[in-house]
């Protein structure tokens, strides 16, 4: 069955050519494998995917900017309504009075106590400026509250379920957390803007002194306005509402940012990122969100800006003043604010075309080394060398010595031909296997090398698999080769059959890798992945072992009979046919 001379004859024939073959593919692999993972690739998935994020996060920061600021503006709209409501109860009451500033501030108080709720019509605002109170002073007033009518101990408690780090034996952590707690009741946003008894002072502390916005009370800029307009305060003047909005704009985001770029904040947002590969550095440093006043100007004023230039254009474009009802006209604008928070809340991604962004966010979820190695290098570029071997090897084993002659000696000399066929088998299957032996030891020791500097989801135990998977398909195509060797006598024929099926089977396969779901949808033609159902390489699932599934399986079994199949029809051929000896 086996002779050891004609595999001896073998080697010696094909020899060089496997040395040469063997190292070219070898270092090929190292070159792939060391100069890709070297770091850049895995900085390319990082940057696409760390935009993705990045955009992403800034969207989610601007749509709550705006959310606020819509909450904020119609706050005070409703206040400046209410204030300027109950002037004109006091001045209907007495026609004949003047409204002094004391009684305006009142009015503001109560206003004020009608659209924040209960809890502000209990406290004691009488006595002039809101400003005279100092923070501390309001929360022991609303604690005062909560003991005259036994809520404290309830109160305090409730505090402890929702910070569970509260100590509620120091008075000043429960009068701390009421203040927080407190603000969190009334909207943050709103109450930092309306700033009633100076209990969002401490949220400017990182404003510019010179910040001509800063007005640390809404009442402050609402009296001015009344003293210069006493008993005619319109809350809907054109002017007036464009103060209104202004102010709002620029005080909103002084809390926002406030918010946004507090330790808890970025404490909690890393823990969500983290999974992103997004550290505390890239988040504050490159992203921006450690920089407040960044956060405040570029990121949350922009997108201010934006949202109330848009407004005021497509307001003007709706030409409001055809629309003879009044609640006509505030639905329409409703509609237009809605469709305009609707489309600002997109983050970058979201205005791309889809297909643009879905083949974004694949890249940056994909697994970019695995793919070079695996899919690139192992299915197609790793395997052309080695096809070209096994081309001209195995019409030389038996094609070409028909061909030459030389078959007529080797079966002279009591030589069988079911011999002849094994052996010659053996030596195309055992050079091949050694081959990928050799490939095997390269891409372990490169992995080794590289693992630590690369993010992917190969492994050892991945990367045997892929080796094994390259030389079942070797084996399956070799088989072809070896059974058109034995069944042709001319070389040519052999070439032209077995080496030709082979070809195609690799170009194929390079076809389909661009309709192939491993490519990002930007550049996949999906008309080509036809190509992968013409080719035999397509059995060695790439895919599947890099997931971790157990697909590949029942493909390898169909490589090895392929290759079977075809080294057990070449022999019974070869044994059959008569040779021209």
């Amino acid at each position: 069955m086996f002779s050891k001379s004609l595999f001896k004859q073998s080697c010696k024939a094909n020899g060089i050519m496997w040395i040469i073959i063997t190292a070219a593919v070898c270092f090929m692999l190292c070159c792939v494998m060391l100069i890709a993972g070297n770091g850049s690739i895995d900085e390319t998935k990082v940057s696409i995917e760390t935009g993705v994020v990045q955009s992403t996060v800034i969207s989610q920061t601007q749509t709550t900017a705006l959310n606020d600021y819509e909450m904020t503006t119609q706050m005070l709209e409703k206040l400046d309504k209410k204030f300027a409501e109950n002037i004109n109860e006091q001045f209907v009451a007495d026609p004949d009075s003047s409204v002094s500033v004391s009684t305006a501030v009142n009015a503001y108080m109560a206003a004020l106590a009608d659209v924040l709720g209960p809890k502000f019509s209990q406290m004691d605002f009488s006595g002039g400026y809101v400003e005279q109170y100092v923070r501390d002073g309001y929360v022991d007033k609303y604690i005062a509250q909560l003991k005259k009518h036994d809520e404290y101990d309830s109160y305090v408690s409730t505090l402890k379920s929702k910070y569970p780090t509260l100590d509620i034996s120091d008075k000043t952590a429960i009068r701390d957390c009421a203040i927080k707690n407190i603000t969190n009741e009334f909207g943050s946003a709103t109450l930092v803007v309306i700033n009633p008894n100076g209990l969002a002072d401490s949220y400017y502390e990182k404003e510019d002194a010179d910040q001509v916005y800063r007005v640390h009370s809404y009442q402050t800029l609402l009296m001015k306005e009344f003293a210069t307009k006493p008993l005619v305060f319109d809350p809907d003047d054109p002017v007036w509402v464009k103060n209104r909005n202004e102010y709002a704009m620029y005080n909103s985001s002084v809390f926002l940012a406030n918010y946004i770029t507090s330790e808890e904040f970025i404490d909690e947002q890393i823990k969500t990122l983290d999974k992103y590969g997004i550290t505390r550095g890239m988040y504050c440093n490159e992203f921006g969100f450690g920089d407040y006043a960044f956060v405040r100007d570029d990121i949350i004023r922009d997108a201010l800006v934006q949202y109330r230039g848009r407004l005021e254009h497509r307001i003007k474009d709706a030409k409001l003043d055809s629309l003879v009802s009044v609640d006509e006209q505030a639905k329409k604008v409703a509609e237009i604010k809605e469709q305009l928070l609707g489309e600002m809340s997109l983050s970058i991604l979201d205005h791309l075309p889809r297909q643009i962004s879905d083949a974004v966010k694949e890249i940056g979820a994909a697994d970019l080394y695995g793919v070079l190695v695996g899919s690139i290098f192992f299915k197609m570029a790793g395997l052309l060398l080695p096809i070209i071997y096994m081309i001209m090897t195995a019409n030389a084993l038996i094609a070409g010595q028909i061909d030459s002659g030389s078959m007529a000696y080797i079966l002279s000399s009591a030589t069988k031909r079911r011999e002849v066929t094994f052996t010659q088998a053996m030596y195309l299957v055992c050079s091949l296997f050694a081959m990928f032996i050799c490939t095997y030891l390269s891409s372990i020791v490169c992995f080794a090398i590289v693992s630590s500097k690369v993010t992917t989801e190969l492994t050892y135990a991945k990367l045997t698999l892929i080796n094994i998977g390259a030389f079942l398909v070797m084996f399956a195509m070799s088989g072809i080769s070896f059974l058109a060797s034995c069944y042709f006598n001319r070389s040519k024929h052999s070439m032209a059959m077995g080496g030709g099926l082979n070809m195609f089977f690799l170009v194929a396969t390079m076809l389909g890798l661009f309709g192939s779901p491993v490519l990002p949808s930007i550049i996949r033609m999906s008309a080509l992945n036809a190509f992968n159902y013409v080719s035999i390489i397509s059995l060695f699932d790439v895919v599947s072992i890099l997931d971790g599934t157990v697909a590949y399986v029942w493909k390898w079994a169909i490589l090895v009979l392929i290759g079977i199949v075809c080294y057990i029809c070449g022999a019974i051929k070869f044994k059959k046919k008569d040779l021209p000896l």
